[in-house]
């Protein structure tokens, strides 16, 4: 059965699981980053300059909110 004749519904299930699947991993690569296991450049190098620079401008978000928090204590 060629991809024209596999039906759409499993077409976009398989999609669907792909992009799942590439969800959880750029969580787990963002959560090293995150927790200081991996360096910026390593990010860029596994997810690309552009989620690269998204990770760390949250990164540095996180970082104020803690301070932040800590402040109030």
């Amino acid at each position: 059965m060629t991809e024209d004749e596999t039906p759409r519904e499993d077409r976009d299930s398989s999609r669907l699981k792909a992009q799942a699947d590439s969800s959880r991993t750029d969580q787990e690569i963002a959560g090293a980053y995150y927790d200081d296991e991996i360096s910026y450049e390593q990010l860029r190098s596994l997810v690309g300059d552009e989620r690269a620079a998204n990770f760390r401008v949250l990164k540095r978000q996180l970082d104020d909110d803690l301070t932040d928090e800590l402040a109030e204590l």
